[in-house]
């Protein structure tokens, strides 16, 4: 006291609380696809979420996303008896898809064999199945040959005018897939008949034989 010189001690205890601690989860996704944040201790924190692409209340330990892109999300998680709060991390990897051609070599006319090449747009190694139109793994058999991942078509005249097959690609390091369709239709052999008179007498007289068909 100022006035009276005397003094007073008191000893104030000061609680510290520990922050929350948890464990959070992201992982990669293929683009387009969705992924689940999971987050421990829900019993014992609120946990909330920062950065979804749709807003959502309450305690969640678990968050479904689909980003567009590699992207970080926050679990906030919070002691409702001392208030403390900590942010903790979940990164989510995107990895593209692969993006796939069909080379068609040959026209698909009787007689002749028509090879299918196909290629990937992108760097990495990838692995090639061929699918009928059912979603059915194709193998060599008949009128169809693989070999180094090239498949093979023989038409013939017992060919279905249309046909379509499927290639699926996946990238062995990240598993990310694409399935793409290529159709074939059958060309029939041109029909081509002659006009005109082919009797013609050995006199040195000219004559004119005209041709139709073959569009």
């Amino acid at each position: 006291n100022n006035k009276t010189g005397c003094t007073f001690t008191k000893d104030v205890v000061v609680t510290v609380n520990p922050l929350p601690d948890i464990k959070v989860t992201g992982g990669e996704v293929c683009s387009g696809s969705a992924i689940t944040l999971t987050a421990d201790k829900a019993n014992v924190y609120n946990i909330t979420w920062k950065g979804l692409e749709t807003k959502k209340e309450g305690n969640l330990a678990t968050a479904t996303v689909s980003p567009t892109s590699s992207t970080t999300y926050i679990a906030v998680a919070k002691n409702t008896t001392t208030s403390c709060e900590k942010d903790f991390s979940a990164a989510v990897t995107v990895n593209p898809l692969p993006m796939p051609q069909i080379i068609q070599k040959g026209a698909a006319c009787v007689g002749n064999t028509v090879e299918l090449h196909p290629s990937v747009l992108a760097q990495g190694n990838f692995t090639y199945t061929w699918l009928d139109a059912n979603g059915n793994q194709i193998t060599s058999g008949g009128d169809i040959s693989i070999s180094n991942n090239v498949l093979s078509v023989k038409i013939t005249e017992n060919t279905s005018d249309n046909l379509s097959f499927k290639l699926k690609v996946v990238n062995t390091k990240t598993l990310c897939e694409k399935t793409i369709t290529h159709d074939l239709s059958k060309l029939t052999k041109p029909v081509i008949t002659m006009l005109g008179d082919n009797n013609r007498c050995n006199d040195g007289t000219e004559g004119t034989i005209r041709l139709s068909g073959g569009d």
